[in-house]
């Protein structure tokens, strides 16, 4: 009886072990806790009011996060959850600097699993520079009949889509700075039909930061 009971105790002694090797539960048999590699930040770049972090892609993954903060201990950080493996924050506040981290996502069915987080790496972001709109700079070299290249070159891609009456500049009178450029040239303009007769205007041109050109003004001349 003595032997039973020691066979008893040691088979129940094995079960245990194989269960917690196996990592069997009440519920059954459960999935052993993937792991997730890192991933690596390979680009971090600040500019005006935003910076772009790039990193190194993980194969058989479902995406990445990253996080920032402008604390180095990460606290309060704002987190970002995607599929690509660069992206750009904007808008955030310049004169600061952020610190960035990246982790791998693994899905598998609703269970989420996270690799550790990349080393941090921080990134500087400037403030915007203020553009202000300022007043009309005259050209004084009225004697040169010559257009200045970019004045011409706005004024050619402002006029694309005008039909009806040709506008041909004589005369660059200045520039403004605003949100881009504005530029004020006086132009010949003649309606297009046999016989018409030729005018003066003032054409103002609006070119804006992208590089895309408009009319916004066109004033007759009256002598």
């Amino acid at each position: 009886m003595k032997k039973k009971s020691i066979l008893k105790k040691t088979g129940s002694f094995i079960l245990a072990a194989f269960i917690a090797i196996a990592g069997i539960g009440a519920g059954g048999l459960t999935a052993k806790a993937a792991t997730v590699a890192k991933t690596t930040i390979t680009s971090l770049e600040g500019s005006e009011e935003s910076f772009t972090v790039s990193f190194k892609k993980v194969s058989n993954v479902t995406g990445y996060q990253i996080r920032y903060s402008t604390e180095e201990d990460m606290s309060n950080a704002v987190k970002k959850t995607l599929r690509s493996t660069s992206y750009t924050f904007s808008d955030i506040e310049g004169d600061m600097t952020y610190y960035v981290q990246v982790r791998v996502l693994k899905r598998s069915g609703n269970t989420k699993t996270y690799s550790k987080w990349c080393t941090k790496e921080s990134v500087y972001v400037e403030a915007a520079s203020e553009t202000e709109s300022g007043g009309w700079e005259i050209n004084t070299e009225f004697g040169t009949p010559e257009i200045p290249d970019e004045v011409q070159e706005a004024f050619d891609k402002a006029m694309e889509n005008l039909v009806g009456v040709d506008y041909t500049p004589v005369l660059y009178l200045g520039s403004q700075v605003v949100a881009g450029m504005n530029y004020k040239l006086i132009c010949t303009s003649t309606v297009v039909y046999p016989g018409a007769e030729t005018t003066y205007s003032i054409v103002t041109i609006y070119a804006d930061l992208e590089g895309n050109c408009e009319v916004t003004d066109i004033t007759e001349l009256e002598w």
